[in-house]
């Protein structure tokens, strides 16, 4: 078993409940921009540099101890991130950016995750909590997510179909990480 990779992802919503849209490059996501002038700001807490990923795209990095600005298109986005050397995405799950506002995330690694994800499966699998999309996982990957505390019905549904599969009932928590294999 891995040690869980610990952060934290805490929402402040400026504007309202979706971000701004902006003009944007690079990935099919989003990119880094100068400070100031993004919809979507990055704080690393972290003494490691940070990769951030929106829908599966690496869209830029965070150095330890920064915040960046990152201009995202347009749509629902799914938020990762990576720490330098590590094999592991961690995952808030996914947010809807619009032109009404500017999203902030805080990455802490003093804050644990409660739910992890190793995908054996041949294909991406999203995940569900409660019918809440908190993201997807690669093949081949394993992502950390957290997951709001509660008795929470996790499901999976290949990315595409309609239907989910039903895999288990959880209680989940702020102190106890559900590590479960997608096969």
């Amino acid at each position: 078993m891995t040690r869980p990779l610990y952060t934290t992802l805490l929402l402040a919503i400026a504007l309202g409940s979706s971000v701004l849209l902006g003009a944007c490059g690079g990935s099919g996501s989003g990119n880094a921009v100068a400070p100031g002038t993004g919809n979507f700001v990055i704080e690393n807490l972290d003494n490691e540099t940070v990769h951030v990923f929106a829908s599966g795209s690496e869209i830029g990095t965070v150095g330890p101890g920064a915040k960046q600005d990152f201009s995202i298109n347009d749509g629902n986005r799914t938020v990762e991130f990576r720490e330098t050397g590590s094999t592991f995405r961690t995952s808030h799950g996914a947010y809807s950016f619009d032109a009404a506002s500017t999203l902030e995330l805080r990455y802490d690694p003093g804050f644990a995750f409660n739910l992890r994800v190793t995908n054996q499966r041949a294909d991406t699998v999203e995940v569900f909590a409660d019918l809440v999309n908190y993201g997807s996982v690669g093949p081949g990957l394993t992502v950390e997510f957290r997951i709001e505390t509660g008795r929470r019905e996790l499901a999976f549904r290949r990315t595409g179909s309609t239907t989910a599969d039903f895999f288990d009932v959880y209680n989940f928590n702020h102190t106890d990480l559900v590590d479960v294999t997608t096969r």
